[in-house]
């Protein structure tokens, strides 16, 4: 018996009922192990609904690829968008988050495929916020959300208002 670490198989060879038997089974365990890499971090982990934020996903085992694909798992019933990912490093993936703004979706689950494997089993949450109109706010950004941790650093802007009569 052993395991095929590149298609994630448990392949068994052989057996015995008073002779050797020349039998051959294959188990696909990715469910179980997973594929060779990992997601254990996204940063930032929190964006506006329209994305296009820049997020380095932080890992191990990520392989140099042209077909990195980056899922945003909303476990809603519409679809989970996905874009490409860039290969950084063995630990790092960069890519741009999708927009949410059609599904309307606080957060979303974010797993990884390479080279059309399995996504991974680990995953790392991201936040979406709702932008905001500046123009009608006296102060924005995401440092106004309740989510917030204390010592993470994140911003947030007053607005002056010119009084005119």
């Amino acid at each position: 018996m052993f395991y095929d670490s590149n298609d994630s198989k448990l392949i068994l060879f052989g057996g015995w009922t008073n002779n050797w038997l020349g039998d051959t089974y294959s188990l696909k365990v990715s469910m179980i192990t997973g594929p060779p890499y990992a997601i254990y971090n996204i940063t930032p982990n929190m964006g506006p609904l329209t994305g296009k934020t820049k997020v380095r996903i932080d890992g191990d085992g990520f392989k140099d690829s042209n077909n990195i694909i980056v899922r945003f798992d909303s476990h809603s019933k519409a679809t989970s968008p996905e874009v490409q990912g860039v290969y950084i490093s063995e630990t790092q993936i960069e890519c741009e988050t999708p927009s949410f703004a059609d599904i309307g979706v606080k957060s979303s689950v974010v797993t990884i495929s390479i080279n059309k494997g399995d996504y991974t089993i680990t995953s790392s949450k991201f936040t979406f916020y709702y932008n905001t109109k500046a123009d009608e706010c006296i102060a924005y950004g995401p440092g106004l959300l309740t989510e917030n941790c204390p010592d993470h650093e994140t911003i947030f802007c007053i607005q002056a208002r010119n009084s005119k009569g």
